[in-house]
């Protein structure tokens, strides 16, 4: 956890898509494909006590996610478009994206960042400094109410 946790403070999250204004600091990295992280944003969608900074670090069996994340990073309404896409929304569609040469190179930084983080599964968080692998809800929750019980 102390070594995950160091890792984190070289994160440039000024690079991450944001998601909301809440006090918790989240740092996500995830895969538009994958269960799990779909599972972890349908328990973040809606709150307003978090502030996400969402890497993409899709896996290679997911052969859809890179088009997915494109089509998010392409967007003007890059938050809306990432809950469509982690809603299940484009999924078996064909997806829309720009092909602006910074979308290519925000998807490599976002791996390098995974990559330099020591993430080789999704989804990843970092709340508020803590790390936890995995869709665990209750650990999640549990962070953000640690916050919310010093306030």
């Amino acid at each position: 956890d102390e070594i995950a946790s160091q890792k984190i403070k070289d994160i440039p999250l000024d690079k991450a898509i944001r998601i909301g204004k809440g006090p918790n600091k989240v740092i996500e990295f995830t895969d538009p494909d994958c269960p799990f992280s779909r599972k972890a944003s349908t328990f973040f969608k809606g709150r307003e006590d978090v502030t996400r900074y969402v890497f993409f670090f899709p896996l290679p069996s997911h052969r859809d996610a890179e088009q997915k994340i494109r089509f998010i990073l392409c967007s003007n309404e890059q938050e809306k478009s990432y809950q469509e896409v982690m809603e299940g929304k484009l999924d078996g569609k064909t997806v829309d994206t720009c092909g602006k040469d910074s979308v290519s190179a925000t998807m490599r930084e976002h791996k390098e960042i995974a990559t330099k983080a020591g993430i080789n599964g999704t989804p990843a968080f970092w709340v508020n400094g803590k790390s936890v692998q995995g869709a665990n809800i209750p650990a999640l929750e549990a962070l953000l109410n640690q916050k919310r019980s010093k306030r």
